[in-house]
């Protein structure tokens, strides 16, 4: 069933139970606590998985964790599939809708931020429309003050977590 709606990047409802998942877009979704884990399985198990999974390419962007209810109880779901241009346009969406989400930790957040600070200074990320920054001598700060804009935090608070991923990828 097709939803043509101009003002939004999803385009295709599929029912499906094959989905891949790649590692990389994985370790973007922080895990569930045990107790979280439990009280999202008993939901789905009680009401079926109400939200639908989102997918670029056929590559699992949300709902990881609805993912692995659903098909180990062989229930069934649906998704969504998002149009967007390339791969670090689905890192940034996934890092973006993470961050709305209320669940996260500090440290969490922090990490997602300085996971997409990097993303930028490396000029990789598209970011206003389709002008991308580069990490020259004025890109951290102009970096800074983008991931500061975007996330409403300060530019020095953005230059700090940018050291997160790194940090936390050595703990």
């Amino acid at each position: 069933m097709e939803r043509n709606r101009s003002d939004s990047p999803f385009s295709l409802v599929v029912v499906s139970q094959s989905r891949t998942i790649d590692a990389e877009f994985r370790t973007l979704i922080p895990a569930l606590s045990k107790d979280e884990r439990a009280q999202l399985e008993a939901s789905v198990l009680a009401e079926g998985c109400r939200d639908a999974l989102v997918v670029w390419q056929g590559i699992l962007l949300d709902g990881h964790n609805r993912y692995e209810i659903c098909t180990a109880h062989s229930l069934p779901f649906e998704t969504v599939e998002i149009d967007l241009p390339d791969r670090e346009a689905a890192i940034t969406w996934i890092i973006n809708n993470q961050l709305g989400r209320r669940n996260l930790t500090p440290e969490q957040a922090s990490y997602l931020r300085g996971k997409r600070y990097i993303q930028i200074v490396k000029g990789t990320a598209q970011v206003l429309g389709n002008s991308c920054l580069n990490s020259d001598d004025n890109g951290q700060q102009s970096t800074a003050k983008l991931v500061g804009a975007e996330y409403k935090v300060s530019e020095r608070i953005a230059r700090a977590v940018a050291l997160s991923p790194v940090a936390w990828h050595t703990l």
